[in-house]
């Protein structure tokens, strides 16, 4: 694997430009950084003033650098690494996230459209659009959010309805056939009703094919469309009605050959079967095309209401329906005895969360009451066709789960001093989950039906401590719990797990510099995780291994995470960050299912998942001011992840190298600046890049998800 030392050399080339810039661009006019505003912790302050380890995309950086999914966010947001596998997302902060490939386990990152979640991970991997911005939250999140979480919080806040009509289209070309359109229209519908409706469509050849059939793997075809209404009652109360759909019909999120288990370990016994493996890393050779049929609607009622110069009331009522259907060959390969998956799951979501804020000229925070409920289904069908006879037997693994969450939480501030302010918060949840399995061949049952039910009562607690001793500089710390609910995997046999828990401990520094023109934000932090949901895999008959999903482990991990924000001129911008983290399991026991060797392995000392140890991102933005009026921008950016794993074990096959991307693009702005032209290219180097893992005990395969390879487009805009 390339070692830490390389860190350094392979970000020269992008550190050496934004020296060379600087020098050439130092004696320019001074600037100031304009002013993030949040709503990280349920009301509007400046970032710099949030005691919290946040990051924020605004929504012009997240058009700019082609920002379309969480896979492209984890290359600008710091401790972030986001991947998949069996189409679920694979969201990691600071080493915690997913670690399950079945339905029916919470995610450890919460994902929130305009304060309402995204429970299913299937949907978090949906795309980006008319967003004002994204905050990205580090560490577990209770007392300020409805769903608990123990990595953080990933919110994505759209853009509303406007007083004036305004909008704006863009439309890209790009390689692989690309085409991407979106574009939005807001404005006044009557009196005291104000409208918006907005719209993205991507369509994309695949960037491999089944080399059996000959047909295109890991294309795009989504649609998204999203209309909102807001209804002006008086100056102090409104309703915000936000209906949101979003489609996809393509081959994307297949698995890809690594390598066969005897070819890893001769003691595996082989996958029978004719046929053979496909010779293009990006491509498969398979019976069967991959398909990646998934869709969802959802509608959100936002109301808002200032009782007084102190008081104010909102409530955020969410009901989202989504269906996901998944078909791969888990062996990879023309093997016709390889199980042919049919994964279908259907979910429905309901929730409220009812807030009451308070702000004094000491005192600040809110009381809230959070109601979830969700009931989905998973059908896992696996296929096998026997060579001797030619028939084909179908095992269908169903899985009925229903979840209900009622929680109670509260967040204040107070101003001890002019310097000094205390936070408390608090988090009362009651859980309960009910879970029902049925194996079936061939429709006739395998086993006796299964099933578990099991409540769940929590209280986390959060304390922190800010300290202002100069303007424009705030240090803090905050120590925080969480936990994430109880889990059953959809389809499997496994009793319901006790939630996982987290403790965190946190200091931090915010302050700008340099008259505004300098923003720097350092945190430091550690926690410890108890009762780690996680497979444990144990040694099988004849050879094989058994995955057993368990409350097996303990993990610690510690990091520091550096951002930095410079306008050097009025022309030229530096942004950039640095974290490093060391995330370990303390007491884990399981099976390595590379190698036929029964026997458990220690791996207490090993890397969690998805944790690399040195993560990196600068970019440099340039604008050159033409004489007739119009705009050149030229901006470089690279991102660098050292290595990182997709198993426990640790296992440099079933991971990814350290690895740099580099992304560039020119755009030129019209005089006047509403239309635009940007010229763009997206992992230029064409890096090729694992972004999940799995072996499968179907198909006897180790298989990855990858990242895209090299992309290029030329997208046109205009405001109005």
């Amino acid at each position: 694997m390339i070692r830490n030392n390389q860190f350094i050399r392979r970000l020269t080339p992008a550190l050496s430009l934004g020296f060379l810039l600087t020098t050439f661009t130092a004696g320019g006019q001074a600037a100031t950084l304009e002013e993030i505003v949040v709503t990280a912790q349920k009301r509007q302050e400046s970032l710099q003033d949030v005691n919290l380890a946040v990051t924020a995309i605004t929504g012009g950086r997240l058009e700019g650098g082609q920002i379309d999914t969480i896979e492209d966010l984890q290359a600008i947001a710091p401790a972030v690494s986001a991947g998949n596998d069996f189409a679920f997302a694979r969201l990691y902060i600071r080493g915690v996230g997913l670690n399950s490939s079945f339905a029916g386990v919470d995610p450890s990152v919460a994902m929130h459209t305009d304060g309402a979640v995204t429970a299913l991970s299937y949907m978090q991997l949906s795309s980006f659009f008319d967003l004002e911005r994204i905050e990205v939250l580090r560490g577990p999140q209770g007392t300020l959010y409805g769903k608990n979480a123990t990595g953080g919080a990933i919110n994505l806040i759209t853009r509303k309805p406007t007083e004036e009509f305004e909008g704006y289209g863009r439309a890209t070309l790009g390689s692989d056939e690309l085409i991407r359109l979106e574009g939005a229209v807001s404005g006044p519908l009557a009196e005291r009703v104000l409208g918006r409706v907005a719209f993205k469509s991507t369509d994309r050849d695949g960037y491999g094919i089944n080399e059996f059939t000959g047909n295109d793997i890991d294309s795009a075809d989504k649609k998204s469309i999203r209309g909102q209404l807001r209804f002006n009652f008086s100056e102090t109360a409104d309703f915000l009605l936000s209906a949101e759909w979003h489609n996809e019909d393509d081959a994307a999120l297949g698995l890809k050959l690594i390598q066969p288990l005897v070819e890893i370990d001769p003691n595996h016994r082989p996958a029978s079967g004719i046929g053979g493996y496909a010779e293009g890393r990006r491509n498969i050779a398979s019976e069967a095309d991959n398909e990646n049929d998934r869709e969802s609607w959802s509608v959100t009622g936002t109301f808002n209401w200032q009782l007084n110069d102190q008081f104010r009331v909102q409530s955020i009522t969410n009901y989202r329906d989504s269906e996901v259907l998944l078909l791969q060959d888990l062996d990879t390969s023309r093997n016709i005895s390889g199980g042919i998956q049919t994964n279908f799951t259907t979910s429905k979501q309901f929730s409220e969360e009812l807030q009451l804020h308070y702000e004094s000229e000491r005192l600040r925070g809110l009381l809230a009451f959070y109601y979830f409920d969700e009931d989905f289904t998973n059908n896992n069908n696996i296929g096998f066709q026997r060579p001797a006879d030619g028939l084909t037997t179908r095992v269908l693994l169903t899985g009925d789960i229903d979840i209900e969450t009622v929680a109670v939480f509260a967040n204040a501030t107070y101003d001890i001093t002019e310097q000094f302010s205390l936070n408390v918060g608090g988090r009362l949840a009651y859980e309960k989950r009910g879970g029902d399995t049925s194996w079936s061949l061939f429709f006739i049952p395998l086993t006796v039906p299964f099933s578990d039910e099991a409540s769940f009562t929590e209280f986390t607690p959060s304390i922190g401590i800010e300290w202002r001793p100069i303007d424009d500089l705030l240090a803090y710390f905050t120590y925080s719990e969480g936990f994430k609910g109880g889990a059953f995997q959809g389809g499997q046999r496994t009793p319901i797990l006790e939630p996982e828990l987290i403790d965190n401990y946190e200091v931090g520094l915010k302050g700008v510099y340099l008259d505004g023109r300098l923003q720097l934000n350092l945190a430091g932090f550690y926690y410890e995780i108890t009762d780690m949901q996680l497979d444990r895999t144990r040694p099988g008959p004849g050879g094989s291994f058994i995955a057993v999903f368990e409350n097996a482990a303990e993990a610690e991990g510690k990091g520091v995470e550096l951002e930095a924000s410079w306008l050097v001129t009025d022309q030229f911008r530096l942004d950039g960050n640095l974290s490093w983290l060391d995330a370990e399991f303390v007491d884990y026991m399981a099976d390595n299912p590379l190698t036929a060797a029964v026997e458990l392995e220690d791996l207490a000392g090993n890397s969690l998942r998805q944790a690399p140890e040195w993560s990196a991102y600068i970019r440099g933005e340039y604008e050159f001011s033409l004489t007739n009026g119009g705009l050149l921008t030229l901006g470089a950016e690279a991102s660098y992840k050292d290595d990182q794993f997709y198993t426990e074990f640790n296992d440099a096959l079933l991971g990814q190298d350290a690895y740099t991307l580099v992304n560039l693009n020119l755009k030129y702005t019209l005089p006047g600046g509403k239309a635009s032209i940007d010229v763009w290219g997206k992992n230029v180097t064409d890096e090729f890049i694992h972004s999940g893992a799995y072996v499968s005990s179907t198909g006897l395969t180790a298989n990855a998800t990858l990242l895209p390879p090299a992309t290029w487009g030329v997208t046109v805009g205009y405001d109005f």
